[in-house]
């Protein structure tokens, strides 16, 4: 009985652990520089030239590697932006737990902030896929999700109010690197709904710093830290045993690496319940 207690224990924490990596996805959008906004009643088949920043990251607890990830984003000169992140389990945690997901949002610049007009999320988990897909149009956002949810257990539902006014989660991860570039710090509180739960990631601004050496990554010397909190809304477990999603907190180092272009998120460490996860940006950004 023990035994068996055991190993669904750590089939737990092992997929606890990997709900945490996969959360970082969304907090890896590189940074998007304020752009030319799009006047009124100017085509929007005029834009003629647009700006992309491929990212790499691997994601480690302790000495295993769990997950690798790539992050891009996309910039025209109308102001309309992209960014797509996708993710996969590797090495022995692939072998139990395969688990792929990718995740894309689009809008515009308008007012100084982006806007969200779509966003996207699709997880496979042991042939099993879940879908969401959510459309922006006035104050509430259209969500519609297929397949299976991933995830055992009921959600509470989300209420229509707590939905209204809200953003994507690549979408305010974005707004976190250009507040940086703008302001000269990463803090704010953003309210998002991913089409099953409603919560606000909070920003804080912890400083500079200067980033200590690691055998995972090339990046050392100065740096903006950055902290983010999560603060659950709606859409929580039903029942008194709910499997933990969400770190207690993420903190993010953000270095220029390239003079003239915005802040990027280099570094991360993941701190849950079932230990701490440590996310490193592994080359230097692609750009195009």
């Amino acid at each position: 009985m023990w035994f068996r207690w055991s190993r669904f224990a750590r089939k737990r924490a092992t997929r606890s652990l990997v709900a945490s990596g996969l959360m970082v996805l969304v907090l890896t959008g590189p940074g998007l520089a304020p752009a030319a906004e799009n006047p009124a009643g100017q085509s929007e088949g005029r834009e003629t030239t647009s700006k992309t920043v491929r990212l790499e990251y691997e994601l480690h607890w302790r000495f295993l590697l769990i997950l690798t990830f790539t992050s891009t984003s996309q910039r025209q000169a109308s102001g309309h932006y992209r960014i797509e992140t996708e993710g996969e389990t590797v090495g022995i945690v692939d072998t139990f737990f395969p688990w792929k997901a990718r995740s894309a949002a689009e809008g515009i610049t308008r007012s100084g902030h982006l806007r969200p007009s779509a966003y996207e999320s699709r997880s496979h988990f042991r042939g099993k896929t879940q879908e969401v897909d959510l459309s922006y149009e006035g104050d509430t956002p259209k969500f519609r999700i297929r397949g299976q949810i991933l995830t055992e257990g009921e959600r509470e539902p989300v209420p229509e109010k707590l939905q209204q006014n809200t953003q994507d989660p690549l979408t305010a991860i974005a707004e976190l690197t250009r507040g940086l570039a703008m302001r000269g710090k990463c803090d704010g509180r953003w309210p998002i709904f991913d089409g099953l739960r409603r919560y606000d990631l909070l920003y804080d601004d912890l400083g500079p710093t200067d980033l200590e050496t690691s055998g995972n990554d090339p990046w050392s010397g100065p740096a903006r830290l950055c902290r983010v909190r999560f603060d659950m809304r709606a859409g929580q477990w039903r029942g008194e045993e709910r499997p933990e999603e969400d770190p207690s907190q993420v903190l993010v180092w953000l270095q220029t690496l390239v003079p003239g272009q915005d802040p990027i998120p280099v570094r991360f460490r993941v701190e849950s319940e079932k230990g701490a996860l440590d996310v490193h940006l592994v080359k230097p950004p692609e750009s195009g």
